[in-house]
């Protein structure tokens, strides 16, 4: 059955393709061909960070059932539980990228009220726009941590990569996040993104629109009416979706029984969880797993 992707299984894939140089520390990878990352059309979901910085080529993917397009030169970032899936790439993707292990993303990212800003930012926008002239420093950060790996002798070289990432982030992208996030929503546009907000973390148990509707404080016609105008499809289609999607997620990342999956996801009865899935994917549970290998 295929898994999801963690980081030591990432490591493991690429300990043929690339130099034992391009891993520090079990919690850095360093890959100068991005091609060889999982370009699965099937969500999945990973235990690991990873930033792309795209020199040529553009691609289309989805971040937790939200659609982005990327388009060099730009930087993306996936953040470790993310759900993912690639759409397509055009043109000759040249890409380099860092892998960093969850563990290693979490000491980033820490406690202090400023980190959990930048994480949330970069949670919000994955994808950002870059300058021709911006590659030159992301192309040399990667030589700088390139060279760090080359010295496995220096005990410190895992401080010093944490200090140089965040020294980036700071110094160079925390100011490309704050101008991603420039232009003022309007009044439906806040609705909008807070239904999806609280979509994520109650698709499980909540799947009636009053639910949400209660909790933004507006009618549930009113809130159809919105979100049905800004993302396109009706909250309960939107709730279909994510459902979906974490039922793909964890029959095609996990070990857990057909029925254990129903029960995780709020399904009465096996059966019930059957059909849902049937009506929407085309197929049964178990029929897409199989089809997955």
């Amino acid at each position: 059955m295929k898994r999801g992707i963690s980081y030591i299984e990432l490591k493991e894939v690429f300990a043929k393709l690339a130099p034992q140089s391009m891993e520090i520390e079990n919690e850095v990878l360093l890959i100068d061909n991005a091609e060889l990352l999982n370009s699965s059309k099937e969500p999945y979901r990973t235990d690991y960070t990873t930033t792309l910085i795209y020199f040529e080529g553009e691609t289309t993917f989805w971040v937790n059932m939200k659609e982005y397009h990327a388009k060099a030169p730009c930087m993306v970032t996936f953040l470790s539980d993310q759900i993912l899936c690639t759409q397509n790439s055009e043109g000759d993707i040249v890409c380099k990228c860092i892998i960093c292990s969850k563990h290693f993303t979490e000491s980033l990212f820490g406690n202090s009220n400023s980190k959990l800003q930048l994480f949330h930012s970069i949670h919000q926008n994955p994808v950002i726009e870059l300058k021709k002239s911006d590659l030159h420093i992301f192309s040399m950060y990667f030589k700088v941590l390139k060279s760090i790996a080359d010295t496995p002798e220096n005990p410190y070289r895992l401080e010093i990569i944490k200090h140089l990432t965040l020294s980036l982030y700071y110094g160079y992208t925390h100011g490309l996040h704050q101008e991603s996030e420039k232009g003022k929503l309007s009044r439906k546009e806040e609705i909008s993104s807070e239904f999806v907000s609280l979509l994520r973390d109650n698709f499980i148990t909540h799947r009636d629109v009053s639910f949400y509707a209660d909790k933004l404080c507006v009618s549930a016609k009113y809130l159809s009416k919105v979100i049905k105008e800004t993302l396109g499809k009706t909250p309960s289609e939107l709730v279909y979706d994510y459902v979906l999607t974490e039922s793909k997620v964890l029959l095609s990342s996990t070990d857990m029984t057909i029925q254990q999956i129903a029960y995780e996801l709020n399904f009465e009865t096996l059966d019930l969880f059957g059909k849902f899935f049937k009506r929407l994917a085309g197929c049964s549970p178990r029929e897409y797993r199989n089809r997955l290998g």
